[in-house]
């Protein structure tokens, strides 16, 4: 596991039982998680924090994952999205990327563990990238 004390992450995922599992499992991981189950919600929450991570739902009831990503693409700001889907489109995806996505999860099938090596995972590269630049 990474040194991941101090990682602020926000999770931005419209199914309660699965937004609550994954702050409580990242809460659990000594990651400091937090939660919104709206589009409109993460933005005004992306634009008055700073997060080292946000994990992005695409399909949210009030806004579509691809226009937060948008917005903030536009804003130049940078920004570590990883998108949450269930999606098998692969433009969809390409177009998450495009707008500056780091990368993405399905979620179907993944256990708590898995979730968990996954968020290691991104900050591990996220580390390794930035030693090498």
């Amino acid at each position: 596991m990474t040194n991941n004390k101090k990682k602020k992450i926000l999770v931005i995922e419209d199914e309660k039982v699965l937004c609550d599992l994954y702050v409580k499992l990242l809460n659990k991981n000594n990651y400091i998680a937090e939660g919104v189950m709206l589009g409109k919600q993460g933005q005004e929450k992306i634009e008055k924090n700073k997060y080292d991570l946000i994990l992005l739902d695409l399909q949210l009831p009030d806004i579509h994952g691809i226009e937060i990503l948008e917005v903030c693409f536009k804003n130049k700001k940078k920004y570590n999205f990883v998108v949450l889907t269930n999606r098998t489109d692969e433009k969809i995806i390409e177009k998450a990327m495009k707008y500056g996505a780091k990368a993405y999860v399905k979620k179907v099938n993944l256990t708590p563990d898995d979730f968990i090596k996954e968020i290691d995972a991104f900050f591990s590269f996220l580390s390794f990238s930035n030693s090498h630049t």
